[in-house]
């Protein structure tokens, strides 16, 4: 909600929280994204030059501090969470990192009161690291409704709620908990985009 907020008022200001393709283009150079067409909507997408230069200097920090080197790593995190929570308008706090979705999706998981309410709501066309997840989930008894993800629809017309408290996490989509709605205690991230014209357009 922030960061829609945020690009809501920078539009409302002449356009300027819009992205200049060919502006961004100029931070993608090694892949070459001003000479071809890149569409893909995972790891395999285009990553920036800052990325490779980065990676340098963690080899380079690696071998110049060796053990010591933690206390660095750190430091390089929290201005990396600093630096989303800039562009979601949020608190570094609230930014948490991982090596891989992987596992940011077991340590989602796992803070869910899976025990209590025992139901997921999610769409059928996750990508693998989700849907893997959560079919093993399913194998141990969890319920998990997996809602069509075509063709696209407003969510009160498509998910198969019941109003039982039964479900610990749910699409993003969804209303927020409030007295009439109070199903979900976590949002579900982890769902692919659906574009206006009702095809999935990728996700983790």
């Amino acid at each position: 909600m922030a960061a829609r907020g945020r690009r809501g008022e920078a539009a409302a200001k002449g356009g300027r929280g819009l992205i200049n393709p060919e502006e961004l283009a100029k931070h993608y150079t090694r892949f070459r994204v001003s000479e071809r067409i890149l569409l893909t909507g995972h790891s395999h997408q285009a990553w920036p030059d800052v990325a490779f230069e980065a990676q340098q200097q963690a080899w380079l920090d690696a071998a110049e501090y060796v053990d010591d080197v933690w206390e660095k790593a750190f430091e390089k995190a929290n201005e990396v969470r600093r630096g989303f929570a800039r562009l979601l308008d949020d608190t570094p706090e609230r930014i948490a990192l991982a090596q891989n979705t992987h596992e940011l999706v077991v340590r989602f998981l796992s803070a869910l009161p899976l025990g209590k309410r025992p139901q997921l709501v999610t769409t059928d066309a996750e990508f693998h690291t989700i849907r893997r997840q959560l079919d093993r989930l399913a194998e141990e008894g969890i319920e998990v409704i997996q809602v069509p993800a075509l063709p696209a629809a407003m969510p009160e017309t498509c998910v198969p709620w019941k109003d039982d408290l039964r479900s610990s996490a749910s699409l993003p989509w969804l209303p927020e908990p409030g007295p009439g709605n109070a199903r979900a205690t976590m949002i579900l991230p982890f769902v692919n985009c659906v574009c206006p014209c009702g095809k999935p357009a990728g996700g983790v």
